[in-house]
């Protein structure tokens, strides 16, 4: 792989003629998605499974124990779940990149902003794969699902939490060379997180003023938004808009003047 990367960075716009930068990104994604179930029998169909166990078990207990009243709760719950496992692990793989590819850094040349992105892209495919699962549901739960216009709008909200996640991907990955506390943070503030993002509970149910401060995570937008372009074919309101783009923005921003600020350390710490 060492080797590999090499040459795509050299070698890769004249054979592609695409560039450099670009060819390097597709196959360090590529590398990192297929080395990820390398050794697993069953492969990416693990991350299937994953979501599908977790909405039939939270499923259970919240329309048979706490008795919810969200329509097709399954499915409302199956959109958080696929969308938080995106998220967690883009973040936690992000954090770890560096202190985990070591050697790729030290013995290859290409910049090394991409390295974290393809990391994040690589969930990205998983996140694609997995979202799969939600067409098994449509002639379970067809009330669920809305053909409409909104549904077209699904790709621009992804588009906008790719950049949040690429900033945040970025910001941990050269912070947690340096200080290795930041891999632990990151861990607890996605504990955290997971309960101040409305993925097992609609954000309607939360009282003033907290609804209010939930609404400004831009995790809650971009699944509210998600799941009314999906299930009732709803699109996203101006504030809601705002609530995602300006914050997804802000937080690329950050994490890429931070990445510059440390990335001359790298090499030196990992």
């Amino acid at each position: 792989m060492h080797r590999t990367a090499k040459k795509v960075w050299l070698e890769g716009p004249q054979r592609e003629g695409a560039p450099s930068w670009m060819f390097a990104l597709s196959v360090l994604t590529r590398h990192e998605f297929r080395n990820r179930y390398r050794a697993q029998a069953l492969g990416v169909v693990w991350s299937l499974l994953n979501p599908i166990v977790m909405m039939g078990i939270l499923s259970l207990i919240f329309t048979r124990v706490f008795r919810s009243a969200t329509p097709n709760f399954p499915i409302f719950m199956l959109i958080g779940l696929i969308m938080w496992q995106f998220v967690a692990s883009a973040a936690s793989a992000g954090t770890s990149t560096f202190v985990s590819h070591g050697e790729l850094i030290k013995r290859t040349m290409f910049p090394r902003q991409l390295l974290p992105l393809a990391v994040m892209l690589s969930y990205g495919m998983n996140f694609a794969v997995e979202s799969s699962v939600l067409f098994i549901f449509i002639p379970i739960f067809p009330a669920a699902f809305r053909l409409t216009p909104a549904l077209l709008l699904i790709p621009v909200i992804l588009a906008f939490l790719l950049i949040l996640l690429a900033g945040i991907s970025l910001m941990v990955s050269v912070l947690n060379v340096i200080y290795r506390d930041v891999a632990y943070l990151v861990n607890t503030a996605l504990l955290i997180l997971y309960w101040l993002t409305p993925i097992i509970y609609p954000v309607e149910i939360i009282p003033e003023p907290y609804q209010t401060a939930l609404k400004c995570n831009p995790l809650t937008g971009i699944l509210n938004g998600l799941r009314g372009c999906i299930m009732t074919g709803t699109m996203p309101s101006l504030l809601m808009w705002g609530s995602i783009v300006l914050p997804s923005l802000l937080v690329f921003a950050i994490g890429w003047a931070v990445f510059k600020h440390y990335e001359k350390m790298v090499l030196d710490y990992v």
